[in-house]
């Protein structure tokens, strides 16, 4: 018997050696990700001009770029500074970072990683991952300057107040989301609030930004078309009376930041009073 164990013994070794060795040979490889990479697997320089490390593929399915990129669905994450109503999802590997992106939106991200869905993938080679939005150590103070309301209640309601920033550092708003115009009546009974979303002139930017100690006027206007659903009637349903006039700074979407200095909470302008005839 120990003549057999000992004679079997090194074959038994070797076959095991060697099965260890053919196995980690057989073991795919990370691919090296470049530019010539990028640019074979269908990836172009959109901004080849001004940014040539960013490569971006259009359309492809999810399954073929995390092959592509040696990655998996468990390396892309969510990134920190996505906009609410996307499903962006990063991976940081050693000089690459990589953003992808689902064209079939699902902000909570329970669809995320089907194999064959669409999407839009961007890779940064040799550059940093992007940081995460500043955030805003100041706070919003509306004061309404004036309020015009027109015979013809079929007309907006144009509002005019002053909006500053109270801290050390600048604050953005959101110009087509965060503004709202409540309105309540004095004197009727029962009471009636309306909620309508703020219209600004066109050519507003998106984005509305003030500076500590410089405030700003803004002018907007409340149609029924930015009404709330959930209030008592549109705005061409007001009697003749008394009104209070209040400007709102809201943020409803989940999370946030979504870029820089934006402020997230929630406040309300002074009151002010008008009467419609």
């Amino acid at each position: 018997m120990k003549r057999t164990l000992a004679f079997f013994l090194p074959a038994f070794c070797a076959s095991v050696l060697g099965c260890a060795e053919s196995a980690t040979q057989s073991a795919p490889s990370q691919p090296k990700i470049n530019g010539k990479y990028l640019l074979a697997h269908g990836f172009q320089q959109k901004w080849k001009e001004t940014d040539p490390d960013i490569y971006d593929l259009e359309t492809a399915r999810l399954s073929d770029v995390l092959r592509d990129l040696g990655l998996s669905v468990e390396d892309l994450q969510p990134t920190v500074n996505r906009p609410g109503f996307f499903d962006w999802r990063d991976a940081l590997r050693e000089g690459m970072y990589v953003r992808v992106e689902p064209h079939d939106r699902d902000p909570s991200g329970k669809s995320f990683g089907k194999s064959g869905s669409p999407c839009t993938v961007r890779v940064w080679l040799n550059e940093p991952p992007p940081q995460a939005y500043l955030k805003t150590e100041s706070s919003p103070r509306m004061r309404v300057q004036s309020v015009k309301a027109l015979q013809d209640p079929s007309k907006p309601l144009q509002i005019t107040f002053e909006l500053a920033a109270e801290g050390k550092t600048p604050l953005v708003l959101d110009s087509r989301g965060q503004f709202w115009i409540h309105l309540t009546t004095i004197g009727h009974s029962p009471q009636t609030v309306r909620a309508i979303l703020a219209s600004f002139p066109k050519g507003t930017p998106d984005r509305i930004s003030v500076s500590p100690e410089r405030p700003i006027m803004l002018s907007v206007s409340a149609t029924d078309e930015g009404a709330n659903p959930v209030t008592h009637g549109p705005w061409t349903s007001l009697r003749p009376g008394q009104y209070v006039v209040a400007v709102r700074i809201a943020h409803f979407k989940k999370g946030g930041p979504y870029f820089d200095y934006q402020w997230v909470g929630s406040k309300f302008s002074d009151e002010y009073t008008f009467s419609l005839k």
